[in-house]
C-alpha cells in the first residue's frame, strides 16, 4: 500500500535519525518507533504521516520475506496517538485523507500473513492503544505505561463526530479483538488500564518486566513465525474479514488476485493452503528499509 504524503508536509520531517529502526534477530524483524515529539531520551511516536508511510514500508518489507515482526519502542511511550494538528479542519481533505490512511494501515495489519507482536514498553493512547489491537499478540511491560481511549473527555475541534466513517472504525478495530461489555467501558470510562489489568481483561495476553518485554515478544514472534507461513495468513485474513471490510472501504485488502504457491495439499486443506495474495497488489512498492541483525 503506497500512502500519499501531500507535498506540503514534506518539510515536517526534518529528523536527524529514522523514524523506525529495524533490526533482525534470526526470523524475526524487530522495528523500534523513535519519532517526535521529543522529551529528553523519550519519544512520543505521535502517528504522523511520515511515520504511517514507514509503518506502511516495513509491512511491505516483512510480507516480501515472510519474517515475524515485533514492534516496540523505548522509553515512556510505545505510542501516543494521532497526530493532532494533522485532523484540524484547517487542513482540508487532507485531513480525510489522513484519517483513512490511519485506518487502511491498520487493516493492513490485520491482514499481513506474518505474525506481529506488539512489545508494549510505555503509554499506547488512542491510535496507539488501536496500532497495538491491531497486532495479533501483545506483551506489556509491568508499571511503566498504561492504555487508554480517552476520546469520551476529549474537548475542542478534534473529537469523536469530526469524521464521518472515524468513529465506527475505532469502534471496530476494538470490537474486533475485545468483548462487547469491554468495549464499551474502554470508550465510555477513558479509564487508564495498567498492564495487570489489561492482561486479566483479556487485552493483552503477557506482563513482562521492563527488561523482559522485548526478548518476551521475540520469543512469542519466533514460536508463532514457526508456523506454515500461507496457512497462517489466510487464517489471520479470515478472522479479521468484517473488520477489514469497514477499515478499508475500497475492499482492496480483501480481494487482491491469488496465485498458486505450488505447494502439494497433503492435508486436504484445497485452497486454504495454496492460495496467497500476489505480489505488488497494494500499491507501488517503495526502497526496502535498512535490516541490522543482531
Amino acid at each position: 500500500m503506497a500512502l500519499h504524503v501531500p507535498r506540503g508536509l514534506d518539510s515536517c520531517r526534518r529528523v536527524t535519525k529514522p523514524l523506525i529502526e529495524l533490526t533482525q534477530n534470526g526470523a524475526v524483524t524487530i522495528a523500534v518507533l523513535q519519532a517526535g515529539p521529543w522529551h529528553g531520551d523519550n519519544s512520543e511516536n505521535v502517528l504522523a504521516w511520515h511515520l504511517l508511510e514507514e509503518l506502511d514500508a516495513v509491512l511491505d518489507e516483512v510480507e516480501r520475506t515472510r519474517s515475524a515482526l515485533v514492534i516496540t519502542s523505548r522509553g515512556k511511550w510505545f505510542c501516543n496517538g494521532l497526530d493532532m494538528n494533522m485532523m484540524a479542519s484547517h487542513n482540508g481533505p487532507e485531513a480525510d485523507e489522513y484519517i483513512e490512511d490511519f485506518y487502511r494501515l491498520l487493516a493492513r495489519f490485520l491482514v499481513c500473513p506474518v505474525p506481529i507482536i506488539a512489545a508494549i514498553n510505555g503509554h499506547a493512547f488512542a491510535g496507539g492503544f488501536l496500532l497495538a489491537m491491531s497486532c495479533d499478540y501483545r506483551v506489556m511491560t509491568d508499571g511503566m505505561g498504561l492504555l487508554c481511549m480517552p476520546e469520551v473527555d476529549m474537548a475542542g475541534e478534534v473529537q469523536p463526530g469530526r469524521f464521518a466513517a472515524a468513529d465506527q472504525q475505532m469502534l471496530t478495530v476494538l470490537q474486533n479483538k475485545l468483548p462487547p461489555l469491554l468495549v464499551r467501558d474502554i470508550m465510555l470510562q477513558g479509564r487508564r488500564i495498567s498492564a495487570n489489568e489489561a492482561q486479566l481483561r483479556s487485552i493483552i495476553d503477557q506482563v513482562a518486566l521492563p527488561d523482559e518485554v522485548l526478548p518476551t515478544a521475540i520469543q512469542m514472534a519466533r514460536r508463532w513465525g514457526a508456523k506454515p507461513p500461507n496457512v497462517f495468513g489466510v487464517l489471520k485474513k479470515e478472522l479479521s474479514r468484517p473488520a477489514v471490510g469497514i477499515l478499508d472501504p475500497s475492499g482492496e485488502l480483501l480481494n487482491l488476485p491469488t496465485t498458486s504457491v505450488g505447494l502439494e495439499d497433503p492435508q486436504g486443506l484445497g485452497d486454504l493452503l495454496i492460495q496467497q495474495p500476489a505480489s505488488g497488489q497494494l500499491g507501488p512498492r517503495r526502497r526496502r528499509p535498512v535490516i541490522a541483525k543482531l
